[in-house]
């Protein structure tokens, strides 16, 4: 049988689908199905990279997320002035 380096278990997987499902479910993120597949890669790199604490990941989600949105905000500002 051959091991995968970087495999994950499936404890592991639900782990992360959790705090991601936590995360869209808030009020204020926009569904946007190519941001949500963005945003479940970035999980699973950080996961990959250490970050394997939920609350921790959760938060790194979030900061994601907002940076995101003052990203598209500042390019529709600067598109009307």
């Amino acid at each position: 049988m051959i091991r995968f380096k970087n495999a994950m278990s499936g404890a592991e997987l639900n782990e992360i689908q959790r705090v991601f499902d936590r995360l869209i479910a808030q009020q204020w993120f926009v569904r946007d199905q190519g941001y949500e597949a963005e945003l479940a890669a970035y999980m699973i790199r950080m996961y990959f990279n250490g970050v394997t604490e939920p609350q921790v990941l959760y938060e790194l989600g979030e900061r994601a997320i907002l940076a995101r949105d003052n990203a598209l905000h500042a390019d529709r500002f600067r598109a009307v002035a």
